[in-house]
């Protein structure tokens, strides 16, 4: 939920962009869109626009007298646990199983989207364990089961499990989807992209599924390693912001560079972003693992959650059993310092999933094995570069020179940016919203799709 104060009246909406569209004001965040262009998502309860916020968890919104406060969105505090391992892994199955009975399908063939991760094994898994059979698998694929790691996993996990396994073609319009990516998750999240034909195929196919929410980071992330958090504990903003945006889904720093504002945007590409970071970070490093904090109420709590919510909007039931209160608490305890080179999640997965074990995860597949699609990557960076849409506008690249083409996030990101300069019209958002937002009407799409080109050239 997002919500806006203005005068004698309060907005609630689902969506910032609707509460543009019902003409909230559409003035940017210059300080919160900083911290996107190099994470990809907002910290807190900041949206783009200055004027409208996050709903955050267990917050309560107060009007009264004129003024509206928002309170009591905080986690309880946690303490260190001292625990072995052995105890830690035996109470991460026990509270893990304990969240999945409390969320067993009620309608009949539920899907589980299942990657090449250990999120989507660990529930299918268990899931067979309670519900037993009736389940169905879905797996993203772009051209054939081997064009990705997870489609290849997928393939052998559920071939293993005897579970009938649906694959969802990929291969959609690429403008399209990060248009439609934006605009279903109100320009939240420089991630998703990529997975916008499973909420398509959910929204036809399903009345329950189950997601994983990318709770493996609570005990395994590239932020969790001796240098990564001596840098957070010494409070080196600096350097530790590096480490941060070079962990994240975004753009490198280089091609930030290829980047070029009018004046009045220019302080985006400044360092000033790193004071905002520790501004919420510095309350999280007295925690037993602050690292894991940061990851559960930002990069989780802002970004990663707006696919469960996307696949909400219109399938009944969506479940999140490693989200669990109890489960998260317990990881939440762990010292990080007992977590590099330790990951508590995979120990468990290990020790539940017998024969299954054989089988790799994303990371340890042989590249060999896999057909690789850089071509079409290449091809629409070149197409990017030619295009009209790289110029014209107050948010736009620069020369690029021979031989260098924006690469994959870049050019997510000025995609994500020029939208953003269009939907703060409110005419342009109720447009956009009516033919790219939840929901939307296909044959409004070509009204867009019009006005979209017209203020591109």
């Amino acid at each position: 939920m997002y919500w806006a104060a203005s005068g004698d009246e309060l907005w609630v909406a689902d969506s910032p962009l609707q509460l543009i569209a019902l003409g909230c004001d559409g003035t940017l965040d210059m300080e919160a869109l900083s911290v996107f262009l190099r994470i990809g998502f907002f910290l807190g309860d900041r949206t783009p626009f200055l004027g409208i916020r996050t709903l955050l968890p267990g917050s309560t919104l107060r009007w009264a007298d004129g003024k509206v406060t928002c309170e009591g969105s905080e986690l309880p505090a946690i303490s260190a646990s001292d625990c072995s391992d052995d105890e830690l892994v035996d109470s991460y199955i026990d509270l893990f199983r304990e969240s999945v009975s409390l969320r067993l399908p009620v309608g009949s063939e539920p899907f589980v989207p299942i990657s090449g991760g250990r999120d989507s094994r660990m529930i299918l898994l268990e899931l067979l364990r309670q519900h037993g059979k009736g389940l169905r698998a879905c797996t993203i694929v772009k051209g054939g089961v081997t064009s990705s790691p997870d489609s290849v996993i997928a393939g052998r996990v559920c071939a293993a499990l005897d579970v009938p396994l649906v694959t969802i073609e990929g291969r959609q319009s690429f403008h399209d989807s990060m248009i439609r990516k934006n605009m279903i998750t109100g320009l939240n999240s420089l991630e998703h992209t990529w997975i916008v034909p499973l909420w398509d195929a959910m929204a036809t196919r399903a009345t329950e599924v189950y997601d994983g929410f990318g709770a493996g980071v609570m005990s395994r992330s590239d932020l969790i390693e001796p240098n990564s958090i001596m840098l957070l504990k010494q409070r080196d903003w600096q350097e530790w912001s590096r480490v941060l945006a070079n962990a994240c889904a975004t753009p490198s720093e280089e091609e930030l560079g290829l980047l070029e504002f009018d004046g009045d945007l220019s302080p985006l590409l400044s360092d000033s972003w790193v004071d905002h970071l520790a501004e919420h970070v510095e309350p999280l490093i007295q925690m037993p693992n602050p690292i894991a904090e940061f990851s559960l109420r930002h990069w989780g709590g802002r970004s990663i959650v707006q696919s469960p919510l996307a696949m909400s909007r219109s399938v009944d039931r969506v479940h999140i059993p490693l989200a669990d209160r109890q489960l998260m608490a317990l990881m939440r305890g762990v010292p990080v310092e007992r977590l590099i080179g330790n990951d508590l999640q995979t120990k468990a997965l290990e020790r539940i999933s017998g024969d299954l074990s054989a089988i790799p995860f994303d990371n340890q597949l042989s590249t060999s094995t896999v057909r690789r699609r850089s071509s079409l990557v290449r091809s629409i960076g070149n197409r990017f570069k030619r295009s009209r849409f790289t110029r014209g506008s107050r948010w736009g690249l620069s020369s690029v020179g021979r031989g260098r083409r924006p690469g994959w996030m870049l050019i997510q990101l000025v995609q994500y940016l020029r939208l953003l300069e269009l939907v703060r019209d409110q005419a342009n958002a109720n447009e956009l919203i009516k033919s790219y937002g939840p929901g939307s009407r296909s044959e409004s799409k070509a009204r867009a799709s019009l006005l979209w080109r017209q203020w591109q050239g």
